[in-house]
């Protein structure tokens, strides 16, 4: 029978549906925000940790993913299809999906739930989930009406696909993450006489999810904000004039950007949780860049560095804020921008060609020589008076150590680890430190050197070198040597046993041989036990003393060597 639209139905919708026909035979999803997307919102789940992106989904799998969007509160428990029995794993949502006209099986009535899902099926369930089936059948009808709303509605965006193409799940959720916030269209009445009404505050995400999506800008966490060293409280964010419980998202971590957010709104309260929160790639231009790259003459108005062999700036906005290892600064100098192990991060968050925030990551390095995990204490190895103390509990600072991008306990800090520490420069408010922890060396020979870009190359492996590194293991060019590496991979240190290159043992005798060289010789009993001659060199450091002739040293020596054969080490 017929149906009759309503004259609410607004004719600049219906005014131009173009059909599609582009014949590609596969359709790549852009598809790293909507699977992220899709899997916080728990629409698509993997297995062990695979998302079977590549793998083709059947109609019954389709059904299930979409249900998961519709969240509907009533499960239908009658029986449409023959061949979807009660015992079927998607009986629940198969026949749900058929009580509210998504889906329908064919004259036999038979659904076919493990037949691969078409692109056009799927356009046509997704077109009916958000209610613009009658628009579909007046434009044609199954497929060609159900593709041109499709396209109208941006359904298809980054999903393009053809006729009897098999869907894959990549495909599958970039398109059912396009329909998300598309506005809903509510069909009334019943028989000949339908009204329709679009509501453009209604979609699938606030309607049936409880979600709400919005964009805006992270001005605060409970660390800091953009504009002032104090944030928000424990556990919540600021977005634009909002404020959120952080959740499980990485909003804490998204300070100055543009972020795209979802919440949960299900429940009614001021701060709701965030579910998830993603950089807005396109409404942030965002250039990094490592200290030794950054020109020495910056200004507070221009960011010098280089990239890609070639010298560039960024402008910076008069009101630019600084993040300075975590914690905003209150204003800042051109010495801020060049860190002395570290980078610089300009992001312009309104796309007006000028650096709103400057986020700085100035790291001191420490080799764990000695620690105390009851003070939380860590020295450093070569210098007494350089140590971190980084108690969690502690009421002056806020303290977070991270190995292998988790964060972890000080129980994990252990001699020769090495700590990329972090320490905010704030005035006012709590300290932040944060720690890069790691355990990592390479053992290998020493095989070459650039110090022009401070790169050692350890067993055919390039690796960068920290400032005063090379000066250390210069000595052990050719040679085996075991080097200590950071949290980025950078060279941090050496075995200290191989930097000592000491060797000690027992002098049992010394004498001078040759009569025309008088070169010295010495008989050392080893740290291993052995006894060994060894020759002299030319010159002698004797007790830490000036150098003098390997020929004085047997009578330098006469007075401390004892008779019996005990000697001076």
């Amino acid at each position: 029978m017929k149906k009759i639209l309503s004259l609410i139905l607004v004719l600049s919708i219906l005014c131009s549906f173009p059909v599609i026909t582009h014949s590609e035979d596969v359709a790549d999803a852009s598809d790293d925000e909507a699977v992220e997307t899709l899997v916080a919102l728990g629409i698509i789940e993997g297995s062990g940790g695979d998302l079977m992106l590549d793998k083709v989904l059947t109609r019954a799998e389709f059904v299930t993913m979409l249900m998961r969007v519709m969240n509907s509160e009533y499960q239908n428990d009658s029986m449409y299809f023959e061949d979807v029995p009660k015992s079927h794993w998607a009986f629940a949502d198969i026949s749900t999906a058929c009580m509210m006209g998504i889906v329908q099986g064919n004259e036999e009535k038979k659904f076919q739930p493990d037949k691969p899902v078409v692109y056009e099926e799927m356009v046509k369930m997704l077109v009916c989930a958000l209610g613009y089936g009658t628009y579909a059948s007046l434009k044609g009808g199954y497929p060609a009406g159900y593709m041109a709303v499709a396209q109208q509605k941006d359904l298809l965006d980054n999903a393009l696909g053809r006729q009897g193409l098999i869907v894959k799940r990549r495909l599958a959720a970039q398109m059912i993450f396009n329909a998300l916030d598309v506005p809903l269209m509510q069909e009334n009445g019943f028989g000949e006489y339908i009204e329709a009404e679009l509501d453009a505050s209604k979609t699938l995400l606030s309607q049936n999810m409880k979600i709400r999506k919005g964009e805006g800008i992270v001005k605060a966490n409970s660390v800091t904000s953009l504009a002032q060293s104090g944030g928000v409280s424990d556990g919540l964010v600021q977005i634009g004039n909002k404020t959120f419980r952080e959740g499980v998202s990485n909003a804490f971590w998204q300070l100055g950007y543009t972020v795209t957010y979802y919440a949960d709104i299900s429940e009614t309260e001021d701060t709701p949780p965030l579910i998830y929160s993603r950089i807005a790639e396109k409404k942030n231009e965002v250039i990094t860049a490592l200290e030794r790259d950054i020109a020495d003459n910056c200004t507070k108005s221009e960011f010098k560095y280089q990239s890609g062999g070639k010298s560039r700036k960024f402008s910076i906005d008069l009101y630019a804020d600084l993040i300075y290892n975590g914690v905003s600064t209150g204003g800042f100098t051109p010495a801020d921008l060049k860190p002395a192990s570290g980078s610089v991060t300009l992001i312009d968050n309104d796309n007006d060609n000028d650096a709103d925030v400057i986020l700085v990551r100035d790291y001191t390095t420490i080799i764990v020589g000695s620690y105390n995990t009851a003070s939380y204490m860590a020295y450093d190895r070569d210098d007494v008076n350089k140590f971190i103390e980084l108690d969690p509990e502690s009421d002056d600072y806020n303290c977070i150590i991270y190995e292998n991008g988790e964060e972890c306990r000080f129980s994990l800090v252990r001699e020769n680890s090495v700590l990329s520490v972090a320490k905010s420069k704030n005035l006012t408010g709590k300290k932040s430190i944060t720690v890069m922890l790691s355990n990592e060396s390479v053992s290998g020979v020493f095989e070459a050197v650039d110090t022009t870009d401070n790169i050692a190359v350890i067993d055919g492996v390039e690796y960068r070198m920290l400032s005063g590194v090379y000066a250390k293991i210069k000595d052990y060019m050719g040679q085996s040597i075991t080097l200590y590496l950071d949290a980025f991979g950078n060279i941090a240190g050496a075995d200290d046993r191989i930097i000592s290159k000491f060797s000690y043992g027992y002098l049992i005798e010394a004498a001078t041989k040759g009569s025309v060289s008088q070169q010295s010789q010495f008989k050392i009993l080893t740290e291993t036990g052995d006894v060994e001659i060894i020759n002299g060199a030319k010159k002698i450091s004797l007790d830490a003393n000036s150098a003098i002739s390997g020929n004085e040293i047997p009578s330098k020596l006469a007075v401390t060597v004892r008779s019996g054969g005990t000697g001076k080490e």
